[in-house]
């Protein structure tokens, strides 16, 4: 056995149980997904494709969509404080 990959071996135990269980949990699931070629495809097309979305969301929300009713259902809103009967202004 070489010593040198032995101490290697003993260091990286040694750091793993040093870590916190938050620490743990993302290190393993960083190994995971950074682990294989395939998994790092499909998380740069998982995050363009999130990235598409939101950007299509926004223009959709900003140029495409009206959500503003029509002046004449708002027209009632600017004519102030409506009167209720049997209360003085």
């Amino acid at each position: 056995v070489d010593p040198f990959k032995q101490f290697s071996r003993n260091e990286r135990q040694r750091k793993l149980r040093e870590m916190s269980p938050m620490e743990k949990t993302v290190f393993i699931v960083a190994r995971t997904v950074l682990g294989s070629k395939e998994m790092r495809t499909a998380l740069f097309f998982y995050v363009s494709i999130l990235h598409l979305l939101v950007f299509a969301t926004t223009y959709h929300w900003s140029h495409g969509c009206h959500t503003v009713p029509h002046h004449s259902a708002i027209d009632s809103l600017h004519a102030g404080i409506p009167d209720v009967e049997g209360i003085q202004n």
